[in-house]
């Protein structure tokens, strides 16, 4: 699926808490929690919308530090997921990060989220570690997570192979 991808700021918050309480079955941030985030510095959301419509269908929140970055969350609606949509959010935000000349991306992921770990595989992240019982499911299960990195100076992948 070809997406828009567009940043966007503290407005957007209540669209960006919609969009992560569609794509995820565990906690998610209040629209005032993506407000008070999207207000500190190095912080950034992007929204990835299909060409023929205004409706967001995935969202990417980054954290740039220096030369750290950290994803701190991406989701994407389940119709509209396995599509490419998750991979041009990522593609663009790294794109960026290239540019910036950031030497490491780290993010956590679902250890049970097999997609989303095939994803980050095939854009050269490795893992690094596990964080126990990280994440809460809306039924109140513990998820391991798995946390990744991305050496961006041995790396030159933009988007996963199809």
């Amino acid at each position: 699926m070809a997406v828009t991808i567009s940043l966007v700021g503290p407005p957007a918050a209540d669209v960006l808490a919609a969009l992560q309480s569609a794509s995820f079955a565990g906690e998610c941030w209040t629209a005032g929690s993506w407000s008070t985030l999207l207000h500190q510095p190095g912080v950034a959301a992007r929204l990835a919308r299909p060409p023929t419509s205004n409706a967001p269908v995935g969202m990417l929140l980054t954290r740039v530090i220096a030369e750290q970055a950290e994803v701190l969350t991406v989701g994407v609606v389940p119709a509209s997921r396995r599509r490419g949509v998750a991979a041009a959010l990522m593609a663009d935000f790294l794109r960026v990060c290239r540019h910036d000349r950031v030497a490491e991306v780290a993010l956590e992921v679902a250890a049970d989220n097999a997609a989303a770990t095939a994803l980050y595989n095939a854009l050269g992240f490795r893992p690094a570690g596990r964080r126990r019982r990280y994440y809460t499911t809306r039924d109140g299960a513990a998820v391991d997570a798995a946390v990744m990195v991305l050496d961006l100076r041995q790396s030159t992948r933009t988007a996963p192979a199809r």
